[in-house]
């Protein structure tokens, strides 16, 4: 199996990878900081959080670790992970399972020809296709096109304590 995406998950890990999925690069951490709002250099970078609460960054806002878009950490999200991958034609995520962390996975596809891999079985997942996994199964993402995929991937705790709204 091809596995360019990356040999271990980046350890805080709410499910990162590439060649560039491997070991994170090394960067200024100032270097990854959001433009204050209003910044004129910044052009047409969207960065804005306010007193409320509310950030909003562009995707060239969002740090990166090989290719992974930290969105958690880069948000600052505390209550569950999410991270968006680049995936490579012919590669893939690293495989693992969710059992040590107790972690939920949904993964989104937003681009390109990717395949959820399930104790060793394929599931296309066409874009806009959503697919859950308990913590148990071992998974890897695949990139099976002739172009980059994007994969959204949101994970948390089973215990959480996240109660759903009735209508929901």
């Amino acid at each position: 199996m091809a596995r360019g995406a990356s040999d271990e998950l980046p350890a805080d890990h709410d499910t990162p990878l590439d060649s560039s999925l491997s070991q994170p690069d090394t960067h200024d951490p100032a270097a990854a900081e959001p433009a204050a709002v209003g910044d004129s250099a910044q052009g047409d970078r969207m960065n804005h959080t306010d007193s409320s609460g509310l950030t909003i960054l562009a995707p060239a806002e969002i740090e990166r670790s090989g290719s992974w878009l930290l969105v958690r950490r880069s948000l600052g999200l505390a209550a569950f992970g999410l991270n968006v991958v680049e995936i490579a034609p012919g590669d893939s995520i690293p495989e693992h399972d969710e059992t040590g962390r107790d972690q939920e996975e949904v993964f989104l596809a937003l681009a390109g020809d990717v395949v959820l891999v399930v104790d060793g079985q394929d599931h296309a997942l066409s874009e806009g296709s959503f697919a859950r996994l308990d913590t148990k199964p071992r998974r890897t993402v695949r990139n099976d096109g002739p172009g980059a995929a994007r994969v959204l991937i949101a994970s948390a705790p089973r215990t959480s304590g996240y109660e759903p709204m009735g209508w929901a």
